[in-house]
């Protein structure tokens, strides 16, 4: 059977399932039918600071859903 996550997956959550699985990514489900893809460089990138954005606060940041 496939990996895979949902939406409503915290960040936090997602963090965990890459380190214990040792995946790059997980197709996203939504009822019963993959919408999206999910990689560790999107996570990644939440992370990165630039001149137009501002990183949220760590606690913040993995609270997010995917």
């Amino acid at each position: 059977m496939p990996k895979v996550v949902t939406r409503d997956l915290a960040l936090l959550e997602l963090c965990d399932l890459f380190e214990r699985d040792d995946f790059n990514a997980y197709p996203v489900e939504e009822n019963l039918q993959v919408i999206s893809v999910v990689s560790k460089l999107e996570v990644l990138a939440r992370f990165a600071l630039t001149h137009s954005h501002i990183m949220p606060r760590y606690e913040d940041l993995m609270k997010i859903d995917i």
